[in-house]
């Protein structure tokens, strides 16, 4: 019998965006279910019971939920190219990168653009920017997880994609190729709590200030490693936790006219995030820029 998986979530969601890079990575078919979030489906509340958010994902009638959750449940189920490390040191390391990325630099960067913190936010953002620019200089891997992409170059998505169109939209810049060239870099192949305050602040100094203090922990990781990506030559665990800075954290910084990650500063992360969302699992699965820059426009954009 052959798998049932189903997929609920949003076009718009970073979240749900790491998993669509699991399922492409294993090359897995599933059925996508876009969830409209003012009005949630009665299946969603079925199966996230507890959060009612997505993504959730089905397999044969079994629901998970949480991002990372799922992205791990996916490793675990499906053969082909592994997004966790086998070696249990580098398992633990992967795991904490992505845990980094959401519980430091992606509040950070959303702080800079929902907040009035101004350069406070922008320097907290940039600051844990260059840890990851850091990590991927170091190893000097394509991706976090190597050669190919990992848990950590997937939770890393938002950077590498969604980053840009918000920086676009409120047209503050945070991850520039001068700054982090090695999360560009990484980002074209394919970073979270301080960057989430930094590009919801309207430029406030204190929101930016601390999510540049998340940015630079990432972009000294990446340039520590040396490596295209946080998992090394492939993409992993970390980089799909970042994800949300290789793609949406860049169109949110143009819709807020707050710009976090300049190459200049994290040229790592903006080398990451160039490699990240440019692999193939992961382009394919983005959504429209121009479609979330009017999206992001219309939350972030300045009147």
């Amino acid at each position: 019998m052959a798998d049932e998986v189903k997929l609920y979530g949003y076009a718009e969601g970073s979240y749900v965006c790491r998993v669509k890079i699991a399922l492409n990575l294993k090359g897995i078919k599933y059925d996508n279910l876009e969830e409209d979030l003012s009005n949630k489906s009665a299946d969603l509340l079925k199966y996230n019971p507890v959060h009612k958010k997505v993504p959730v994902l089905l397999h044969n009638g079994k629901p998970i939920s949480e991002s990372l959750v799922i992205i791990e449940y996916i490793d675990d189920v499906w053969k082909g190219i592994p997004i966790l490390p086998q070696d249990p040191y580098e398992k633990a390391v992967a795991r904490f990168w992505a845990k980094f990325i959401d519980d430091k630099c992606m509040p950070a960067l959303f702080k800079v653009y929902s907040s009035n913190e101004g350069e406070q936010a922008m320097a907290e953002a940039c600051e844990q920017l260059q840890i990851l620019e850091n990590e991927l200089s170091v190893k000097g891997n394509k991706f976090f997880g190597g050669d190919n992409i990992n848990l950590v170059d997937i939770t890393a998505d938002f950077i590498a994609y969604w980053l840009g169109v918000i920086e676009e939209v409120t047209e503050i810049k945070l991850v520039t190729k001068d700054k982090f060239p090695k999360l560009t870099e990484w980002a074209d192949n394919f970073f979270i709590p301080a960057i989430f305050k930094a590009l919801s602040s309207n430029g406030d100094e204190q929101a930016i200030a601390e999510a540049s203090e998340q940015l630079q922990i990432l972009e000294n990781e990446l340039a520590v490693k040396g490596k295209k990506f946080f998992g090394g030559d492939n993409i992993g665990l970390v980089d799909i936790a970042a994800d949300f800075m290789a793609y949406w954290l860049g169109i949110i910084e143009e819709a807020a006219g707050i710009k976090l990650v300049k190459e200049d500063k994290f040229p790592k992360i903006t080398e990451w995030a160039d490699n990240f969302a440019n692999s193939p699992a992961v382009k394919e699965i983005l959504p429209p820029r121009e479609h979330l820059l009017g999206f992001f426009k219309a939350k972030y954009g300045k009147a």
